[in-house]
């Protein structure tokens, strides 16, 4: 904690927040992870409360981040705002830059950047490879919500990290103080903060403008080389849990007993659900045995219960989209929440065998829960519609089947304009 109050308080000294008092309100069925209205923030219950009894390693780490994010937003996004929806890098690239630099001075510098290239190769680089590419700066949109996407945050904050790269740690520094002092109370423009960063180091940056106006990501050609030095980099539980995982792969009943001891002797929940999470990829009674118990301990905690719900989800058993639809009528599940949708809805999204299962019970399954959460929520909706943004890449009988979803949902009568705008675009694909 110290070290947190010292990082935050040495940005307030060099960019301070004004503020007499701050209120902050969790809400258990929010949207997003949380807003950032000066004085007010809001935030979703799953990024702000927590305790080593509930919460894991992952969920503190991501409330560090979306704590510092929201904090960051104060200057880039109220102090100086975006003067139209097309500048929404402007505010959301750079703050998320400025929460992942807090957040590596905060733990590991290095286990942070992996983490971060790791997300981009796995949500932005298919997205700028999809029907849903669009620039930094992007040109048109229907409903603007379908702009809050992994390219307008991470790879917008990629774009203000290559400034730093080109400018240098104290030729950025100068960029952002002539940004802060030129703007502050406005309402500005991407060119804008290009312009700053380009006058504060008289630097050439005539080209810079075209990372912020075309989608796509770009081949590099690059000679590596190996420099080994004598760091440490602490993922020492995280590397056993990851290591009892594998072994749960293995029939083998010294390890279940293994895994199972690790269950009921874990002190936190990052163990512990490390040990459910490796019990239950395989069907039988010690699945069911642990999963009622882990549901009879925490079934008072909702947020804990959004982590049984989404393990289930995503499991890889054979034939689990039925699982899937006997958990839509628990009573620990409720359409209405965002929270429970993306861990039961979400979490079946990410399951290859299931959702991609060749007779297309997966993707038949998806497409009905699209149809009833539009009329609920249509921004989740349109969020999870773009799980077939890629078909045209299956195999010739999936193409046909995820299609034929995509199909159904633009013929239906009173859809929104969310999901309308992201699944024509996916059919057009």
């Amino acid at each position: 904690m110290a070290k947190f109050t010292c990082r935050v308080e040495g940005d307030k000294a060099l960019y301070p927040v004004f503020l007499s008092n701050g209120n902050l309100v969790e809400q258990g069925d929010l949207e997003d992870g949380a807003m950032e209205n000066k004085s007010l923030n809001i935030f979703n219950s799953g990024l702000v409360l927590a305790s080593p009894e509930t919460a894991t390693d992952g969920d503190y780490a991501a409330i560090l981040g979306v704590i510092g994010h929201e904090y960051f937003h104060n200057w880039t996004a109220n102090r100086v705002t975006c003067r139209d929806w097309f500048q929404l890098s402007l505010k959301e690239g750079l703050t998320v830059f400025r929460d992942q630099g807090f957040s590596s001075d905060m733990g590991s510098r290095s286990v942070k950047r992996i983490e971060d290239v790791s997300f981009l190769r796995k949500n932005q680089f298919p997205e700028d490879a999809g029907p849903m590419a669009h620039p930094v700066q992007p040109h048109s949109y229907i409903m603007i919500n379908n702009l809050y996407t992994s390219t307008v945050y991470r790879k917008g904050a990629q774009v203000v990290r290559m400034y730093k790269t080109l400018l240098g740690s104290q030729g950025f520094r100068r960029g952002m103080d002539l940004y802060f002092k030129r703007h502050d109370g406005q309402a500005v423009t991407c060119e804008d903060f290009h312009a700053a960063m380009r006058d504060a180091n008289d630097a050439d940056l005539a080209n810079f403008l075209l990372w912020y106006s075309q989608a796509g990501t770009p081949t590099l050609k690059t000679t590596e080389a190996l420099i080994l030095t004598s760091s440490t980099i602490p993922i020492r539980r995280t590397l056993k849990n990851i290591a009892l995982s594998y072994l749960a792969s293995l029939e083998d009943a010294q390890i279940t007993e293994l895994a199972l001891n690790e269950y009921k002797t874990a002190t936190n929940m990052t163990d512990q659900f490390a040990a459910l999470t490796a019990l239950v990829q395989k069907p039988g009674k010690t699945r069911d045995d642990v999963l009622a118990d882990f549901y009879g301990k925490w079934e008072h905690d909702f947020l804990v219960v959004n982590k049984w719900l989404g393990l289930q989800a995503i499991s890889d058993i054979p034939g689990n989209v039925e699982n899937v639809r006997k958990l839509l009528k628990h009573s620990a599940f409720d359409l209405r929440n965002p929270n429970k949708v993306r861990s039961l809805i979400g979490g079946f999204r990410m399951s290859p065998v299931n959702f991609h299962a060749k007779d297309g019970s997966g993707y038949q399954f998806l497409g009905e829960m699209l149809l009833q959460l539009d009329k609920l929520n249509p921004m989740v909706a349109s969020r999870m519609v773009t799980s077939f943004s890629r078909w045209r890449r299956y195999d010739e009988t999936r193409q046909a089947l995820a299609k034929a979803q995509l199909e159904m949902i633009l013929s239906t009568n009173g859809i929104s304009e969310n999901l309308f705008e992201v699944a024509s675009k996916c059919v057009a694909a």
